[in-house]
């Protein structure tokens, strides 16, 4: 099912999903993809109901509370959103992805001050997690705070010194201030 998903041929993924289901219906995966191939369709209810029943077999598997805080975000349900999001990072507090979406949420609502005290909030969790300094330093720079962000920036390429995107954003700080030579010193 995920091969016809990524193959853009969500019928034959559906086919599979129901397949599967019919022989073990408490197929977590199974569910997933056929939210996943309903969503492709534009069946949000049906999407929302496969991973509604992902939080009922597997009430510790993240994706499930990530996919309906997604549907929930884009039919700007925020509070539904958040709800289900903040519930997959207690999962795991290292999914930056949803931590992502938490934020998304946050700036929607023009909330750019909650949206970075989530931020810090997730680096007392995981501190050693790179992406979440990275975040923070994007969001830093939203917030005109320079010196905030080129510190998290800074932090993030100590933990992860081999991910290019740190790189880029720090030399994209420095570069919008007009200090060139801070900016190609990162390259």
């Amino acid at each position: 099912a995920g091969l016809h998903l990524r193959e853009k041929a969500p019928e034959l993924a559906l086919d599979e999903c129901r397949r599967v289901l019919e022989a073990q219906p408490s197929n977590v995966r199974a569910h997933l993809l056929k939210g996943d191939a309903l969503i492709s369709q534009g069946d949000i209810a049906g999407a929302t109901a496969s991973y509604q029943k992902v939080k009922e077999l597997a009430p510790k598997h993240p994706l499930g509370y990530f996919r309906l805080g997604v549907i929930y975000r884009a039919q700007r349900k925020y509070p539904e959103a958040l709800q289900e999001l903040e519930e997959a990072l207690k999962i795991n507090p290292n999914l930056i992805d949803v931590l992502g979406e938490i934020v998304a949420v946050h700036l929607l609502q023009k909330q750019p001050d909650q949206a970075i005290e989530r931020c810090r909030a997730q680096l007392r969790l995981a501190p050693q997690n790179p992406f979440i300094h990275n975040l923070l330093g994007s969001l830093y720079v939203g917030h005109k705070d320079k010196a905030k962000a080129e510190e998290s920036f800074k932090r993030a390429l100590e933990l992860n010194p081999n991910f290019l995107p740190f790189y880029v954003n720090l030399a994209n700080l420095y570069a919008a201030d007009n200090s060139f030579d801070q900016a190609l010193a990162q390259y």
